[in-house]
């Protein structure tokens, strides 16, 4: 069982998300946060496998918590979401150990599998 967390400013996205992942076997969301200080409070209870990240969100933004998280959870992987192709926040990401970075507009079935082999 894959354990995720859905980190996510905007709350229908990151509801829908957490139902339709949940109705995939082997894939279970324990975690929804609005930001990325969220994320930080929360790993202190939780720990995911796989967090998916939103890159832009108010607070602390996907790119600045990926680097935090990462010192102190450096099993914690982590799949960067975006709308936007924007290369700079993409590779800051990157660079502070996000594993992979997808937009937002790609399938379903592209998505578990991004989730699946991020977490092999």
């Amino acid at each position: 069982m894959i354990k995720i967390m859905i980190a996510e400013d905007q709350q229908l996205i990151r509801e829908s998300l957490k139902i339709i992942l949940n109705s995939i076997e082997g894939l279970r969301v324990i975690s929804i946060v609005a930001n990325g200080e969220e994320v930080l409070q929360q790993l202190e209870n939780e720990k995911p496998d796989i967090i998916l990240m939103d890159i832009r969100m108010p607070v602390m933004d996907g790119v600045e918590s990926t680097r935090v998280l990462k010192q102190r959870y450096p099993d914690v992987h982590v799949l960067m979401l975006t709308t936007f192709n924007d290369d700079e926040y993409v590779l800051k990401a990157l660079a502070y150990g996000a594993s992979e970075y997808i937009l937002k507009g790609i399938s379903l079935r592209e998505l578990k599998y991004s989730i699946e082999t991020t977490v092999e």
